[in-house]
């Protein structure tokens, strides 16, 4: 079995200390792999900024930077996943810091509440047979 731990709010509060420029974004991300090993890189979400606003995609965003780019650029972002669960559409705010606070929220909501770790347990292969006629003399009853 491996523990993957997801990044907790503070880790990514502290990405985002420096501002970002106009009309970048940063990307949130985790190693997918076990803690020791460099494994693949998982998208958490990002924040754009564009103007005056922050933009950001959680982790449930099924569209690409670019894809969110060009939605600002001819104003459709609301058109964007319009008929996705709110969790999966993008969110726009004033400031970084209600940008980032939203971003945590979209990660809480699609991966727990923050130090809840996400387990990854092996198939098996053998199949537990449950005995509906076992009595509590068998001795299979009790087993776990």
């Amino acid at each position: 079995m491996t523990i993957i731990l997801r990044p907790s709010r503070l880790s990514i509060e502290q990405e985002f200390y420096a501002p970002i420029p106009l009309g970048e974004g940063r990307r949130v991300q985790y190693n997918a792999g076990a803690p020791d090993q460099d494994g693949p890189l998982q998208l958490l979400g990002y924040i754009l900024r564009w103007g005056a606003c922050y933009f950001v995609a959680g982790p449930d965003f099924a569209h690409d930077e670019q894809e969110l780019i060009q939605a600002i650029k001819v104003g459709r972002v609301d058109h964007l996943g319009k008929d996705e669960v709110p969790a999966a559409r993008v969110q726009r705010f004033c400031s970084l810091i209600e940008a980032v606070s939203g971003l945590c929220t979209l990660i809480d909501l699609a991966y727990g509440p923050e130090g809840e770790s996400m387990l990854e347990c092996p198939e098996s292969d053998e199949h537990e047979v449950f005995d509906a006629d076992a009595s509590p003399e068998d001795p299979s009853y009790a087993q776990c």
